[in-house]
């Protein structure tokens, strides 16, 4: 049970409050086992000093050495995707065998990821060539529906009305979308999960690093994506979203579709199918033409997963 500490600086953090982070870190220095899962996603994500990935997997590690199960999951997909150590799959993957036996959501995952074989569907999937300038391309079939049932599965109990963060700290209704949205964080991005991610990188030319975390997106009869656009002129050039990869991970609905209006273009995808478009200019800013929108659906419910990708590693 988490102890009423880590539970109050918890609700602070949540509310914007900038203090708490540091509090955190100081409480995860006692030996906190959920101060220790905590502090490993503040340093992940910058929020309490600059960008640390080997203090994040570090204190990961601490936190699965006290018994966090969260934890002991989490630093195997650290060390599966290299945050803060070495790559190493194979020994994520046997960190995970060894959980398996107690832990039931890993040996469902480790059942599954045997079937999870993509770089061969990468090289013979159909590819729908929808505008040549500015890019906008649709890989047929390159998710099987199991894989993005399984999208589906983990982001299910955690979807909630998508949110922005308010000038004060806290969180806002997002003005330009009304569907229900979950963040499948690096603590969270099994190996399932990280396969689907190289999938993108690898259908769409870019690096599993250069990848922000998979977002999963769900819409009711209604609800939409106003039009907006992807990339940001602020920020460094290299740090842009070069690319946008969305997924669809059904069909159960009517309307939905992804518009382009200055170019003319609307996408329906089938499941499984990825749509990818560059967002950029030659000279790395936002290009004007891609803005875009989900249409509102009319009917049923639409699942999509996305991932926006950069042309330098999100982390670090």
């Amino acid at each position: 049970m988490s102890s009423q500490q880590y539970l109050t600086l918890n609700d602070r953090l949540e509310s914007g409050d900038k203090t708490a982070a540091l509090e955190m870190l100081s409480l995860a220095a006692s030996g906190d086992p959920d101060a220790l899962f905590k502090a490993s996603e503040l340093s992940l994500r910058g929020m309490a000093g600059a960008v640390d990935l080997k203090a994040a997997f570090d204190l990961m590690r601490s936190a699965a050495a006290k018994g966090h199960e969260e934890a002991k999951r989490a630093e195997a997909y650290f060390t599966a995707a290299g945050i803060g150590t070495q790559s190493n799959p194979a020994k994520a993957r046997r960190m995970l065998e060894h959980l398996a036996g107690h832990d039931r959501f890993v040996a469902v995952q480790l059942a599954f990821l045997n079937h999870v074989k993509c770089g061969e569907r990468v090289r013979s999937a159909p590819r729908q060539l929808v505008s040549s300038d500015p890019h906008i391309e649709v890989v047929q079939g390159l998710f099987s529906p199991e894989e993005c049932r399984y999208i589906q599965l983990v982001a299910s109990p955690w979807m909630e009305p998508a949110m922005i963060y308010a000038a004060d700290g806290g969180h806002l209704r997002d003005p330009h979308r009304d569907s229900d949205n979950m963040v499948v964080t690096p603590m969270a991005e099994d190996l399932v999960i990280q396969a689907v991610n190289h999938c993108i990188a690898n259908a769409s030319g870019t690096r599993y690093a250069w990848g922000e975390p998979l977002h999963v997106l769900r819409y009711g009869p209604s609800q939409q994506y106003r039009p907006h656009h992807d990339a940001h002129a602020f920020g460094p050039p290299e740090k842009r979203r070069v690319a946008t990869a969305l997924i669809y991970l059904n069909d159960a609905y009517e309307g939905g579709e992804t518009n382009f209006p200055e170019v003319g273009v609307t996408v329906r995808g089938a499941v499984g199918d990825m749509l990818i478009f560059h967002n950029l200019t030659a000279d790395r800013m936002p290009d004007p033409r891609m803005t875009h929108a989900g249409l509102p659906v009319t009917r049923g419910e639409k699942w999509l997963a996305t991932r926006w990708i950069r042309s330098s590693n999100y982390f670090g």
